[in-house]
């Protein structure tokens, strides 16, 4: 299907700002699958962090995490030592893969079996 080119009016025209490092912060007042989407929409780039220990974790995969039960939001739960939940106002992130400050891109899990094995169970990310 071809169709001619139409100039679009210039009623409703408004302007994007580029997008800046400092939005794609995830704040965990958000709901799950909010910051799920949050996630795919800033891959490639800027890409979502959070600080953890005073420098970044970028988030480049996350999911929803089958889990009811409550607590406040960033709290941190590590169900098998291998997987990452965080709380939000609604529902729990799934870190899928991270990439710490100064690292290559990796599984939550092998960042839980390296640098990441402080994330304690309990923590509160800001």
């Amino acid at each position: 299907l071809v169709r001619n080119a139409q100039p679009q009016p210039e009623v409703g025209v408004t302007y994007a700002d580029k997008l800046s490092k400092a939005e794609a912060r995830l704040d965990w007042q958000q709901s799950a699958s909010h910051l799920e989407r949050t996630v795919r929409a800033f891959n490639p780039w800027p890409v979502c962090w959070f600080p953890w220990q005073e420098q970044p974790v970028r988030v480049w995969r996350a999911g929803f995490a089958a889990d009811h039960s409550a607590a406040a939001p960033g709290t941190v739960r590590r169900p098998d030592g291998n997987r990452i939940l965080v709380a939000t106002t609604e529902g729990w992130l799934e870190l899928l893969e991270v990439q710490p400050a100064g690292k290559k891109r990796m599984t939550a899990a092998d960042w839980l079996r390296g640098g990441g094995k402080t994330l304690v169970d309990g923590e509160v990310l800001r």
